[in-house]
């Protein structure tokens, strides 16, 4: 018979993101306009080519939120289509300001917004 230690495997390290469980956090997955390192949380934007930029970065409107840290050298990515987040957990590109344009686009895909603790 074995014997737990109770020790820790892993830990969990809230992020600030996700603000409740309705609606429901669908992800799926997109290419990227170019590779490189994007942050979990990042706004990103539907080209007219069908790829997706951080929102600020290209001219595209906002459509979704990275779900996972992407790698250097990674061309697609895992995104969330829904849900419900946190204004505060965000990120956009470097010198853009959020508008509330944006907010509204991401409304109509199916993303709400909520402000953070």
């Amino acid at each position: 018979m074995g014997k737990t230690t109770g020790g820790m495997i892993g830990s969990l390290q809230p992020d600030n993101l996700i603000a409740r469980i309705y609606p429901p956090a669908e992800a799926f997955v997109i290419d990227l306009t170019e590779s490189g390192i994007i942050e979990r949380g990042t706004v990103m934007s539907l080209e007219d080519d069908g790829t997706y930029a951080v929102l600020g970065s290209g001219s595209g409107t906002a459509s979704c939120i990275i779900a996972d840290t992407t790698l250097e050298d990674d061309v697609t990515a895992t995104a969330y289509r829904t849900g419900h987040f946190y204004r505060n957990g965000l990120v956009v590109a470097d010198g853009y300001e959020f508008t509330a344009a944006d907010e509204n686009n991401l409304r109509l895909a199916g993303i709400l917004l909520s402000d953070g603790i």
